[in-house]
Formats: C-alpha cells, structure tokens, sequence
C-alpha cells in the first residue's frame, strides 16, 4: 500500500484528525478534473435500470438515472466499469454503491445545472461508506469527478434541510472541503 493510501486508511479508520485537503478539488479548472463518457452500449441498460430504481424509492426517473450513471464514471475511472451495482433493493442499497478491495464507495452525481456542486450526504442516515464521491452530469453521456471526502469529513459537515421530507436532511461539503481525484489516485482504493 502506498503512503498517500496507508494516510487514507489510518484517516478513514480513525487513528488520524481529519484536516481539509492541502488542496482541495475546488482549486482545479473543472477542465483538469477527469472526466468520463458512458458509452451507448452501456447507457441504455444503465439509465432504464435507473427507471427501475425510481419505482422502489423517493426521487425521480431523472435522478435515479443520472445517479446510476454518475456510479459508472466513478467506477469506469478506476478501471472497473464492470461492477456497478444493478440489484433493485427494496429499502435502499446497503449505504455505498461501489467495493474497491477493503472500501466502499458512495457516488453522489449532481445535474448539469449547478456551477459548483457541493457534496450532499443524507444525515438521516448512518455514514456506511468509507468515502463519498462527487461527480457532475455535464451532458446525457459524459460526466465529470469532482472529488472525495472519507466518511469521517463527511460526519463534521454543517446539515442543511434542502426539502420538506426528514430524509431531505443533508451533510453538505462544498468543493473547498473535497480531495481531488487524479489518475494516481487509484492506489487509495486498492487491496
């Protein structure tokens, strides 16, 4: 394990503070950050599997189908597209959406709309992944990382209410808060 990813581990783990990134995502022209294409072949299976998602649970055929899909570039950049989960889960998947060796991954996949997204969390809800990424959906099939926080960012992030449902409770981390991700980055995440 690489240093930068045994820092991870002990941040994540517990045994270190948790500091703001020497430098955060929101430092880098949104042209340097990584971006990622969903192909066709893999854009229509995946967004009617959003549909899907969106008759078990809140929200609309639209989120649902831009988070499924924002869950594919995160994982298409670490080079394992062929893991995004597609089960249906009755009350929600179990708090993360991807497995990279000893970690999980939550992906939060903002719309096309915002200028600069922040990171939202549901504060309902126990923190069970170890890190959560942003992504941004720029058009139909491409969408851009923005960052990551470890879980343990996340828990010490002011809570807004964004909506009149308890569960519209959030964590929110705005970009100045988030780690960016790199190419080199893919070591943090190994076994």
């Amino acid at each position: 394990m690489s240093e930068t990813a045994q820092s991870i581990h002990q941040e994540v783990s517990g045994t270190k503070y948790c500091h703001d990134p020497l430098v955060p995502a929101s430092e880098f022209a949104s042209a340097l950050l990584p971006t990622t294409t969903v192909p066709d072949s893999k854009y229509i299976p995946l967004a009617e599997h959003g549909a899907r998602r969106a008759m078990n649970s809140r929200g609309t055929i639209e989120n649902h189908e831009r988070g499924i899909l924002g869950e594919y570039a995160v994982a298409d950049f670490f080079g394992v597209s062929d893991v995004v989960d597609t089960s249906l889960y009755e009350n929600g998947d179990p708090g993360f959406d991807l497995q990279m060796g000893p970690w999980t991954i939550d992906v939060k996949t903002a719309g096309p709309c915002f200028d600069q997204p922040s990171l939202m969390v549901n504060a309902t809800k126990n923190l069970s992944a170890d890190f959560y990424v942003l992504t941004q959906q720029l058009s139909q099939q491409h969408y851009r990382i923005i960052g990551y926080a470890p879980s343990s960012r996340v828990a010490m992030a002011p809570v807004r209410q964004i909506g009149p449902h308890p569960a519209d409770e959030v964590y929110v981390l705005d970009q100045y808060k988030l780690n960016p991700l790199h190419a080199s980055a893919s070591d943090i995440f190994a076994p």
